[in-house]
């Protein structure tokens, strides 16, 4: 009888907690369908209004943010995530690291700054862009730059201690008043390049300053001053990124690089407008980035890392291949949305949703890596991927953007081996010191047996 009591408990529980956890993803997953939904239709708005030529210096632009972006990013992300996941809950210690993660953003973007901005000016004006206008979209992708700064840094808190909804009702607002702002400017015919920066500008600032800020201000205790400890810790982080992050960075420019050097100002619109069709793979990964990322930063080293891992990356390979197949069944409706300058890019679309969701499961691996802090060997994934590439460069047609996209599949593959291999190698070592630790016991108990008896 009481082991039938025993078994209906445990059946009960169980079913407690899948119902928890089917409430809980119905809604996440509502909640960020409507934001990307919105986000969807911000983006193909921006797509079928722009001429080709506005088009193509606003993906310029936006490129050059997420440039800056990278460098100034991975590392204090990677440190916010690991570290956050020790500190959550310690409001002293949280402010500390706020305050720091603020110093050293500082620091990198008077660094890479200079460095960055002449390139991507040169470009602008490579392609037709006035003056006043390059100036005004370099102006204004820095503003950008630091309001994703500030957003990254204060929403880590809040999606640490596990706040996603209220990431995302804060996304979905973002996302409506900016539909509505260009629709504003759609209307009034005054929508252009730099017009839609400062719409994201000007909206994404405010929903940062006054709503995720506000709730970050729960978890971080005001007015902490920054410490060296922590400068140490994300030194040592930027520098193990690096290599990662210079490759991230290249990877992601060397396409409208090359297509704006060797190829025409069309071209350049045709790859920024493809890659928009990622906004439909924004779901698996904010469940990658927002529910994954934290409950791997939190769990405790041995099975319950590993187990949850597993899981996810069954999820998440589910997730992208249903996109895949979603993507391509409708790739001539996913055209219809870009407009009719870009419908004989059928082949292209294709492709490019192949790589995105097999480089959607890849980024499992980095993840991991990123949440858990072991950054040590990252740096042989670049140098393999950037051989692979320089391998194939011969072989692609640089000016087009299936040339791109091909030469982006080579870097997805090397690093689906180089990251998947660095995560056997950690999950092993796991398993060694899990099977160390179990001998010590058994010869603690032999012991101790022998010394009773």
């Amino acid at each position: 009888m009481a082991i039938q009591v025993l078994k209906f408990t445990n059946r009960s529980a169980l079913q407690a907690r899948l119902m928890g956890w089917f409430r809980m993803l119905t809604a996440f997953v509502s909640l960020e369908i409507a934001a990307q939904a919105c986000a969807a239709l911000a983006s193909f708005l921006v797509v079928r209004n722009l001429a080709k030529e506005h088009y193509a210096w606003y993906s310029l632009a936006f490129n050059l943010q997420s440039t800056l972006g990278s460098f100034t990013l991975l590392g204090i992300g990677t440190g916010m995530t690991s570290m956050a996941g020790q500190w959550i809950g310690d409001r002293e210690q949280m402010g500390t690291l706020v305050a720091s993660a603020f110093q050293y953003r500082r620091y990198l973007l008077a660094i890479v700054g200079p460095l960055v901005l002449p390139v991507f000016g040169y470009l602008l004006l490579k392609n037709g862009c006035p003056l006043w206008q390059t100036v005004a979209l370099v102006a204004l992708a820095v503003c950008l730059l630091l309001v994703e700064l500030n957003r990254q840094i204060f929403s880590s808190p809040v999606r640490i201690a596990g706040r996603y909804n209220y990431l995302q009702q804060a996304a979905l607002i973002e996302a409506v008043f900016r539909v509505a702002s260009l629709g504003f400017f759609i209307l009034i015919g005054c929508l252009s390049a730099w017009t839609t920066i400062l719409v994201s500008v000007l909206v994404s600032g405010s929903v940062v300053r006054f709503l995720i800020r506000k709730r970050a201000e729960e978890f971080v205790a005001p007015d902490s001053a920054p410490d060296k400890a922590i400068h140490r810790r994300l030194t040592k982080l930027n520098l193990n990124v690096l290599p990662s992050t210079l490759t991230f960075v290249f990877q992601a420019q060397i396409g409208i690089a090359m297509i704006s050097i060797f190829g025409k100002t069309a071209s350049v619109a045709d790859l920024g407008a493809l890659m928009r069709i990622s906004l439909f793979l924004l779901v698996p990964q904010a469940i990658v980035q927002k529910i994954i990322e934290p409950k791997l930063a939190r769990a405790k080293e041995g099975k319950d890392l590993w187990r949850k891992f597993g899981v996810s990356v069954l999820c998440v390979a589910a997730m992208a291949g249903g996109c895949f197949v979603l993507m391509y069944f409708l790739r001539y409706q996913f055209l219809w949305l870009l407009g009719k300058q870009y419908w004989y890019l059928e082949k292209e679309l294709a492709f490019y949703s192949g790589v995105a969701c097999a480089g959607t499961v890849t980024s499992m691996s980095i993840m991991l890596l990123y949440a858990r802090g072991w950054a040590d060997y990252m740096w042989i994934s670049p140098l393999t991927e950037v051989l692979c590439q320089l391998c194939a460069t011969p072989f692609l047609n640089l000016a087009t953007p299936m040339g791109v996209l091909r030469l982006e599949s080579v870097r997805v593959a090397a690093a689906a081996v180089i990251y998947g291999s660095l995560v056997a190698r950690r999950f092993f070592k796991s398993r060694q010191n899990t099977n160390l630790q179990q001998d010590r016991e058994i010869e603690l108990k032999s012991n101790l047996e022998t010394l009773v008896g």
